[in-house]
């Protein structure tokens, strides 16, 4: 439990970008990470938390339609960078 906890206040202190209003795909950026939408579906957060919220009403606000939403986060993604050591 320790381990998790650590590691939800890291995400929420360090994947949250307060400029743009949403979390980001990596600590420091400022794109929108689709992973975001799944938070409550994994327990990670409360589907009325609301840093969540603001996730939501951020990616919903900069649509066109649904599908191109997808496809514009998924070509945003920065291949330079990585998680691996």
């Amino acid at each position: 439990m320790k381990v998790r906890d650590e590691i939800y206040l890291e995400v929420m202190k360090n994947g949250w970008n307060e400029e743009k209003q949403c979390f980001v795909q990596f600590y420091g950026s400022d794109t929108l990470d689709a992973s975001a939408l799944i938070m409550p579906l994994v327990f990670f957060t409360a589907p009325n938390d609301p840093r969540l919220v603001k996730t939501l009403d951020y990616f919903w606000s900069r649509r066109r339609n649904f599908q191109y939403v997808f496809i514009l986060v998924d070509r945003s993604f920065n291949t330079s960078v990585t998680t691996l050591p």
